[in-house]
């Protein structure tokens, strides 16, 4: 045993000299700070947050481990992947509906029921839009059945805008898909449904394909306002500017 010291620590080695007692009492009393953190560190590793579970990994790798405790952390992990797969297989199953839905309205397009009545307008060869509303108008009066025979048209947009505004398509892909066939015929239609609508006093006459054909128009004039002012900016970096 050693004796004690004036400080109530003891020195085990009596043969040490007083500063050398000193620094060994001062390296006893600094080293309990120093496992104290060590102490606190340990403590704040014990728990992990994973997802929106706090998973305790400490009952798991404990000498005497809590098997509810690890259960529950295993079965949180399992659970927030599981979560992450079926989000995953969700966004992959809509894209492929999505695409299927493309390719039928693609298709629809080239049938002929479609093809006939695009190449009868080609060939009564309106001068504007306004040949077309006051053709339509007529044969509604005068003749049902190519009153209907034009239907097929505004009803084939009229699906393809309510399947937009009802988000099961976005306005990029139509874009992709027949953005400028879109922009083109409501064009040519616009006068047909909008007098369609004054008349009757009604605005839902082929509103998802008016709407559709007006976002689309908006979308395409703002991308070509930007094409020019880029094509404005990059000639004017690349033009020689001449001194005044």
């Amino acid at each position: 045993m050693g004796e004690p010291s004036s400080d109530g620590v003891s020195v085990s080695n009596p043969r040490l000299t007083c500063s050398e007692r000193v620094t060994h009492g001062h390296l006893l009393e600094s080293s309990e700070p120093r496992t104290r953190k060590v102490q606190v560190k340990q403590e704040n590793c014990q728990t992990h947050q994973v997802g929106f579970a706090a998973v305790p990994f400490s009952a798991i790798f404990a000498g005497h481990p809590n098997w509810a405790e690890a259960l529950t952390g295993v079965g949180s992990i399992l659970l927030t992947g599981g979560v992450a797969v079926a989000a995953r297989q969700v966004r992959e199953d809509r894209r492929v509906r999505v695409s299927t839905l493309v390719n039928e309205f693609s298709r629809r397009w080239d049938e002929p029921r479609l093809m006939d009545v695009r190449r009868y307008i080609s060939q009564l060869q309106f001068a504007n839009a306004d040949d077309l509303r006051v053709e339509v108008l007529d044969c509604e009066s005068n003749n049902p059945t190519m009153f209907w025979f034009y239907l097929r048209e505004l009803n084939y947009f009229e699906e393809l805008g309510l399947l937009h505004r009802r988000k099961v398509v976005n306005s990029k892909t139509l874009e992709l898909m027949i953005g400028a066939v879109i922009r083109g015929r409501w064009e040519m239609w616009s006068p047909t449904v909008l007098a369609i609508q004054k008349r009757d006093d009604d605005d839902t006459y082929y509103e998802n394909f008016a709407r559709l054909g007006r976002l689309l128009q908006r979308r395409y004039d703002r991308g070509e306002r930007r094409r020019r002012a880029r094509h404005a900016v990059w000639r004017w970096l690349t033009t020689p500017q001449t001194p005044r």
